[in-house]
């Protein structure tokens, strides 16, 4: 009988500094989000705070309550700073200060807390406070002044790590208390041949943490046990305390012995709050250890006890492995986008999908992925209402075939940041409009792995922080439906262009704001090679404009974490558009933080169009490749 938590509230003294917008946050309880998305609008400089009450279902007595600042923005001077302030939290009949919360984002300001960029202020609640307080009022409070910045002293944590390498090694991303310690980090210890490897990272973090997170980064399947890339982790070492892969929470696979399998891309989460069951020595440094353990069959895990034999001195890799390649590289297979001013169209007329000879060329070809483009209206009729039987049926027919090849399919509805004519997030078409229709498709694939979610093509008639709250509308709606393996790939706005991405607000907003319960997500953008970078012309800049455009999403990627994905890209088939693209691929290739690609386009309507990939002759005796194939099939990897 399952018993249902009474309704619960909390509040929260909170306030902000503006900049493009006001400072939002969430807030988690035991790791549980209450309520939606939050904004602070009072102003810290003007000496104002806000109480911000949420009720939910959560314990009386909980562990932990986190406020996760989503949006920080910095202009270049102190009057052009989006900051979030919390002054206290009150729980039941309890206050606590903010002061003596953990702050991974920012530092006290007196008794409260200042959030300067983004990240997390956790309350222990198990704790009493050192001094209550009256419960909070909305009226305004002076501001503190900000005290002098105290830099805590270095801290280190050892990973023990192995990996099943396939097209490129295992990577993956270490966050202690929400932020992000040291690089991006390589696997290259065969898990197979019983090898492990020990990642030290040194930061400054908290000597006793609440939580550190491994985030496995790329992924990779090509349809049998022996093209599949894992990432698996033994232990972690913190100070003099070792806690067991297995005991940690994983979203991204199971148990395998004392050690974690992560078949996914996803996090494993240690709770280092709590005393592991048992403790074992740490680790040197730079040690790799073979461990005779057999090969996991990964739908039954098998226990297995480890015997260390003699150590093999390695240095850990912060880089990508010396022969990577794109993890995901592909098409796009467009033609169900098509007349959008025809809804819903006739099949066979209006629009098309792909053939099953078009995804056996591209598969027979070594490629990973295609992006699908569809229209959601056309799919999903009435607003609200049920997905379109005989459309989902042609969307079913391709993920079907073209999964069961080993290739991922990434849905994509093709519309722009708009829907039923409106734009998405209005009142017209709200964001439980979209959330609707995200709920219904990723409920209809969540038993398929090999399904990616693209959230939208290229929204730009919002702004940054109006497509953020629609973004995480639809995030939620997919989880909830029970799609928590698949990776979410998140556009910006501004039509997505990479080459803007750090110039706009993406990076701050988009990049900082993102709510994902399964932390499995990239974000995706696009970049043409012409002159205003829109894809509608035949030229190039220069042969190297691509790496220019691409550099500073690179640098911010890399730099926070996060992992990209280029939706589209393309080119004509001069010499000088072929060379620009090799550039841009070879520099992709050298970044782990590009997760993959897919050009822009593939499919059977295009005819002349300058770009197109589409082979001629295709379902005869004689198929001949468009030169930008030549160039993608330099970057696949098997």
């Amino acid at each position: 009988m399952t018993v249902s938590q009474p309704t619960r509230s909390l509040t929260l003294k909170v306030a902000e500094d503006a900049y493009r917008g006001d400072a939002q946050f969430n807030v988690f309880v035991d790791g549980a989000q209450v309520g939606g998305t939050q904004t602070a609008t009072a102003s810290h400089a003007a000496g104002a705070w806000q109480d911000v009450t949420l009720t939910g279902t959560f314990s009386s007595t909980p562990r932990s309550v986190e406020v996760r600042f989503l949006n920080d923005a910095w202009g270049g001077s102190p009057g052009s700073d989006r900051n979030l302030y919390v002054d206290h939290l009150v729980l039941g009949t309890t206050t606590y200060q903010a002061e003596a919360a953990a702050n991974s984002a920012g530092s006290a300001v007196g008794q409260a807390a200042g959030l300067y960029s983004a990240g997390s202020l956790v309350f222990d609640t198990t704790k009493a406070p050192a001094a209550a307080t009256a419960a909070p009022t909305a009226s305004a409070t002076a501001a503190a002044p900000a005290p002098a910045a105290t830099t805590p002293a270095a801290a280190t944590l050892t990973l023990r790590v192995a990996e099943d390498a396939y097209r490129g090694d295992a990577q993956f991303n270490v966050f202690v208390d929400g932020a992000q310690v040291g690089g991006t980090q390589t696997a290259t210890a065969s898990h197979a041949a019983g090898a492990w490897q020990d990642v030290t990272l040194t930061g400054t973090f908290s000597s006793t943490p609440r939580s550190v997170e491994v985030r496995f980064l790329n992924d990779a399947w090509g349809g049998s046990p022996g093209s599949d890339r894992n990432l698996y982790v033994d232990h972690l070492v913190l100070g003099t305390t070792t806690y067991q892969g297995e005991a940690a929470a994983n979203s991204a696979g199971s148990a395998v012995g004392d050690a974690a399998g992560l078949y996914a891309a996803g996090s494993l989460v240690f709770d280092t709050t709590k005393a592991p069951a048992a403790t074992t020595p740490a680790l040197a440094a730079t040690t790799v250890t073979a461990v005779t353990a057999p090969t996991p069959v990964l739908t039954t895990p098998v226990v297995t006890t480890p015997v260390v034999s003699t150590p093999v001195v390695t240095t850990p890799v912060a880089s990508r492995s010396s022969a990577p390649g794109l993890s995901l590289l592909g098409v796009n297979l467009a033609g169900a986008d098509f007349s959008a001013g025809k809804l819903p169209g006739v099949f066979g007329t209006d629009y098309t999908y792909p053939t099953h000879a078009e995804v056996d060329y591209y598969a027979a070809k070594g490629l990973g992925v295609i992006r699908l483009p569809f229209l959601w209206e056309r799919l999903q009729p009435t607003q609200g209402g049920a997905l379109n039987a005989s459309e989902l049926g042609r969307i079913d027919d391709v993920v079907s075939y073209a999964t069961a090849k080993g290739l991922k399919v990434v849905l994509d509805p093709h519309d722009y940041g708009s829907g039923y004519g409106h734009v998405i997030g209005s009142a017209q078409t709200p964001n439980s409009a979209f959330a609707d229709f995200w709920g219904r498709l990723a409920g209809h694939f969540a038993g398929n792995a090999n399904v990616m979610f693209g959230l939208m093509n290229e929204p730009n008639k919002q702004d940054a922080t109006q497509w953020l709250a629609s973004a995480n509308a639809a995030i939620g709606a997919i989880r909830a439906s029970g799609a928590t393996r698949q990776e979410i790939l998140v556009p910006g706005s501004y039509w997505d262009g990479a080459h803007s991405w750090v110039s706009s607000d993406n990076d701050t907003t988009v990049g900082n704001g993102i709510v994902d319960p399964s932390r499995n997500y990239a974000f995706e953008v696009h970049q043409y090679l012409d002159g205003d970078s829109s894809g509608t012309s035949a030229d190039v800049v220069s042969a190297t404009i691509g790496v220019d455009r691409l550099t500073a999403v690179t640098q911010w990627a890399e730099s926070t974490g996060n992992r990209l994905f280029l939706g589209e890209f393309g080119v004509s088939q001069d010499a000088a558009s072929l060379k620009a693209m090799d550039n841009m691929l070879a520099y992709m290739d050298q970044h782990a933080v590009w997760q993959g690609a897919t050009y822009w386009a593939a499919g059977p309507w295009w005819g002349d169009y300058m770009y197109s990939i589409e082979p001629a002759g295709l379902g005869t005796a004689h198929v001949t490749d468009k030169p930008q194939m030549d160039v993608l099939e330099k970057f696949i990897t098997t």
